[in-house]
């Protein structure tokens, strides 16, 4: 977690920068960016955790199409 947080400083530092030099408008392009970005890595971490997970439903599913 330590490791973590100071990567969300930089990257919203960064995308503003970037944001800035293409002359968008930040108040209004940035928003968007952040949700899409958390959209984008629950997804990835569900299907990470129902494919890993041994208890999940795929999981499961395999075993009993296996008998």
């Amino acid at each position: 977690m330590c490791c973590y947080m100071p990567t969300i400083a930089l990257s919203n530092a960064l995308s503003y920068r970037i944001l800035i030099d293409n002359q968008l408008d930040v108040i209004k392009v940035f928003p968007p960016i952040r949700v899409w970005g958390t959209v984008g890595f629950i997804a990835a971490m569900w299907i990470t955790n129902l494919v890993s997970d041994p208890q999940s439903p795929l999981e499961a599913g395999k075993t009993l199409g296996e008998k």
